[in-house]
């Protein structure tokens, strides 16, 4: 705590419900106790801005009511923005699609100082324009019990497949919290209670410092995820796996942007929870398998419909897949370079094709691109390894188109070539 200073010459104090008004409601009282000639005036525009930004950062997660104080000096301003749940926001990395997650980002690049303390019912976020005392509102610090606190390590993940899943979970979630302030009768309705132990669950593994061990045999990192588990991981992981699983149905039926995991990610993500359950619980660490189970895994996603004819008759070796990872479609010359019959592969996944050591690389490199738009190979003719339907491996030249299709789906054409 710092003693208020003289140059403090103003303090004005809101309270907001969690409600989705909220936002414009913090707008209108900054600019309301800035406008006048105060010598802070000038400031309105970003204040604004960076108030609405964190107070939507606070809807969304905390699902708490939300204070707004906003401490006037004679060159400067200082804003806090408090509620009641104690989990500290981090900083997310949102790719250039996302509509949600760059509060922070802003914060960072436009003010001048900028924090996060501990109050007695949660946390205060603040920030500054100009050169702002130290000056924390008078709510005392909490003094978190850190008796039940227990590290959970996730052991020998993958961590390309740890990133793109986190990155998934993160855009999931974030887009279920909006929708579940949608009025009228697209609000999908999710519990406000997982949602925000969802969200502290995803706070959690972004906070993760993974240790590195390079796996020289697999050739792929391996990493061991400590997670600092505070006393009520075990329900936010809960949590997190009862909203991701309401995402499954939401994006399979076409109601969320995010487009649904592949299977394996969905294996990755149940045990990524079971792993913090049981060992929240006291058990020993169990390794994610060295390769990505398949067995008993299916698509939730219906087939794309598509005519594919031409792609059956075409004299070239071509395949088409959908967003599924589903293979709609196999030219004659496709099939024969590759020893299946046409009508064999179609209906099966892309991985049927493809060398099991590289199905991870694969899964993470097709999911990052729906989530995303990083075409990686896509758009380039590269040469790969493929897997005959005797087990064996060709080399083959792969040339991959991408296709828009009805009801915002895609489409993928593959074509086959020997390599140059």
């Amino acid at each position: 705590m710092v003693e208020r200073q003289s140059a403090l010459v103003g303090r004005y104090e809101t309270w907001l419900a969690p409600d989705r008004s909220s936002p414009r409601a913090s707008r209108r009282f900054v600019r309301a106790n800035l406008a006048e000639p105060t010598g802070t005036d000038g400031w309105v525009d970003t204040a604004e801005l960076l108030v609405s930004e964190l107070v939507t950062n606070a809807l969304l997660h905390a699902r708490t009511g939300i204070g707004v104080a906003i401490n006037v000096f004679v060159d400067a301003v200082r804003v806090e923005i408090s509620d009641d749940n104690p989990v500290h926001p981090v900083r997310g990395t949102p790719d250039e699609t996302s509509t949600t997650g760059r509060g922070l980002e802003f914060v960072e690049l436009l003010a001048d100082d900028f924090g996060v303390g501990d109050s007695r019912a949660g946390k205060v976020l603040w920030f500054s324009l100009g050169p702002a005392p130290a000056f924390v509102a008078e709510m005392g610090l909490r003094n978190p019990d850190a008796s039940g606190d227990r590290r959970v390590v996730l052991r020998d993940t993958p961590l390309e497949l740890f990133n793109v899943w986190q990155q998934h979970a993160s855009a999931a979630v974030r887009e279920s919290m909006l929708m579940s302030f949608a009025p009228g009768p697209a609000k999908q309705v999710m519990s406000a209670t997982a949602l925000g132990g969802a969200n502290d669950a995803i706070g959690a593994l972004l906070r993760a410092k993974p240790e590195f061990e390079f796996d020289e045999r697999l050739r792929r990192d391996r990493v061991d995820v400590p997670l600092q588990a505070a006393a009520g991981l075990a329900s936010q992981f809960a949590d997190l796996r009862e909203v991701m699983e309401r995402t499954v149905v939401l994006a399979r039926d076409g109601v969320m942007l995010v487009p649904p995991a592949p299977p394996e990610v969905m294996q990755f993500r149940s045990w990524v929870c079971d792993e913090v359950a049981r060992q929240s619980d006291g058990a020993a660490p169990v390794s994610w398998p060295e390769n990505t189970p398949h067995a008993g895994v299916s698509v939730v996603t219906p087939p794309l419909a598509w005519d594919v004819s031409d792609i059956t008759a075409a004299s070239e070796a071509l395949i088409a897949a959908d967003d599924s990872n589903r293979i709609l479609a196999v030219s004659v010359s496709a099939a024969k370079m590759l020893g299946w019959r046409p009508d064999d592969l179609v209906g099966e996944r892309i991985i049927a094709i493809i060398p099991e050591r590289l199905h991870e690389t694969h899964i993470v490199g097709f999911l990052r691109f729906l989530l995303t738009g990083r075409q990686g190979i896509i758009g380039s003719l590269v040469t790969v390894p493929a897997r005959r339907a005797d087990g064996t491996e060709i080399s083959v030249g792969l040339s991959i188109r991408v296709l828009p299709r009805s009801g915002g789906r895609t489409g993928f054409v593959a074509e086959l070539t020997a390599p140059p």
